[in-house]
């Protein structure tokens, strides 16, 4: 009897959820379009909180060649407020 209510007790310790601390750590991405939105003065927006989608826009837009800094500005305003 003890030992069927102790592998009960392993078998719902084993189903429990395990807790983890640790999160998982930026893309390569992530890194490189929270690195342009500090240096384009978006200090303030968390790349790890964006879509894919917008990752993509927000790199798309600041290393294209061809648009100014305030066109870039623009354009990066635009993606995060649209979503």
């Amino acid at each position: 009897m003890k030992r069927i209510g102790l592998l009960a007790l392993i078998g719902l310790l084993a189903a429990a959820p395990v807790a983890s601390n640790a999160q998982e750590a930026p893309s390569q991405l992530e890194r490189n379009v929270q690195h342009q939105l500090n240096r384009y003065g978006f200090d303030d927006v968390d790349a790890t909180t964006l879509t894919t989608n917008q990752l993509a826009g927000i790199q798309m837009a600041v290393t294209n060649r061809q648009y100014s800094r305030s066109d870039k500005v623009r354009r990066v305003k635009s993606i995060l407020a649209n979503g």
